[in-house]
């Protein structure tokens, strides 16, 4: 049963990152001039039109943002899935403990991904960039 829940999870997670990352290549309009498209570099500064692309800061914030935001919706799931491993045990010591583990590990993990976020805003603040 548990490799069912777990196939099941994998399968959700890859369409949710698949999807998710094919929307976020979307969001970005390039330049049209005179019914052509033009490509810019995302690590150029400049763009063959003069404007300025977003730059190598910006392209790290994008993803940890991503990687953030993915974070806060895996773990909460992952804590009400602990739960409800810790609720259905029916007194096996096994399940009780295995419930336990997942609720601690993602509540470590949200606390990890939070303080790294916290991190990078008091490097950013030191170093003075934007």
């Amino acid at each position: 049963m548990s490799k069912i829940i777990n196939r099941t999870i994998a399968a959700a997670a890859f369409l949710f990152l698949f999807f998710g990352m094919a929307g976020v290549a979307l969001a970005a309009d390039p330049p049209v001039e005179s019914g052509t498209i033009t490509l810019c570099n995302p690590l150029a500064s400049d763009c063959n039109a003069g404007t300025t692309g977003p730059g190598l800061e910006d392209i790290i914030q994008r993803i940890i943002n991503w990687i953030f935001n993915i974070a806060l919706i895996v773990c909460p799931l992952l804590i009400v899935y602990g739960g409800f491993i810790y609720i259905t045990s029916g007194g096996s010591e096994d399940k009780i403990k295995e419930g336990k583990r997942i609720i601690t590990y993602a509540i470590i993990g949200l606390v990890i991904i939070i303080m790294a976020t916290g991190f990078v805003a008091l490097i950013k603040s030191i170093l003075m960039v934007k």
